[in-house]
């Protein structure tokens, strides 16, 4: 079943409407079991599905603006990282959602005052565009997540500390740095 914010969304041309199809057939059942019964959350049966709904469209975001940094508020990269954790149906589900697994890139914004403000910019820019696709940026609110997604098709870049994805550098801190 199609979440009703999704349902604001109007598909333009085959690729999205492809994507919503993969999208909507996502079962996120489990995950929200996790939430609600799980050592570390205990959320309401209300509260994780409607985190469910956010996090697809969190999804949709990545997919609809690829070169935009889209930064979850925690809450939805709590879920994110549950479902992460069922690695079997994230790779084969992001895979066959993106074309490679969504990375989880669990850094930005805490490498320095300046990467902090890219983060809190990427999200400012991240509640605009949920506002612009689904008419109600308040259901977004909340503390950006020190995090990102990233699509990389290429694991065989040779120089590390030259790998960025949508204009995030992917250097991961060091203590020394902190």
């Amino acid at each position: 079943m199609i979440t009703s914010l999704l349902q604001k969304i109007k598909p333009i041309g085959e690729v999205d409407t492809v994507f919503l199809k993969k999208l909507e057939s996502i079962d996120l059942e489990p995950i929200m079991c996790r939430m609600v019964k799980g050592k570390h959350y205990l959320w309401s049966i209300e509260k994780a599905v409607h985190i469910a709904e956010l996090f697809k469209c969190f999804l949709y975001l990545v997919h609809k603006y690829p070169t935009a940094a889209i930064v979850p508020t925690f809450e939805v990269d709590d879920f994110w990282h549950e479902y992460l954790g069922d690695n079997a149906k994230y790779n084969l589900e992001t895979t066959d959602l993106f074309g490679s697994i969504l990375i989880h890139f669990g850094y930005y914004g805490m490498r320095g005052e300046a990467d902090s403000k890219l983060r809190d910019k990427s999200y400012e820019i991240t509640l605009s565009l949920f506002e612009e696709q689904f008419g109600n940026a308040q259901l977004f609110l909340g503390k950006a997540a020190e995090c990102s997604p990233v699509c990389i098709y290429d694991f065989n870049i040779s120089n590390q500390s030259r790998m960025s994805q949508n204009g995030i550098s992917l250097i991961r801190p060091t203590l020394a740095s902190l």
